[in-house]
């Protein structure tokens, strides 16, 4: 399996594989991300502007819950309470 990066978006690494597109938080290892592809661990879409659209609308979905999406500030927080 061939994982090539396509670039950085928020929080999150941005790959292409076999012509879909992945988000994982910048937190994953590089060993890791094949089996998180593979076991649909991932944020996945057809293209990487749909992949953006889908991440933007997350982001939008938590806000007006007032939630924090896993990102590395929020991790940060929980372990210094």
């Amino acid at each position: 399996m061939k994982i090539n990066e396509a670039g950085i978006y928020g929080k999150y690494k941005l790959f292409e594989c076999e012509g879909r597109y992945y988000a994982v938080s910048q937190r994953l290892k590089r060993n890791e991300l094949e089996s998180t592809i593979s076991e649909n661990k991932a944020i996945v879409a057809e293209s990487e502007i749909e992949l953006k659209r889908v991440l933007q609308e997350a982001e939008k979905w938590a806000d007006t819950r007032g939630c924090l999406l896993y990102t590395s500030d929020a991790a940060d927080e929980e372990d210094s309470v």
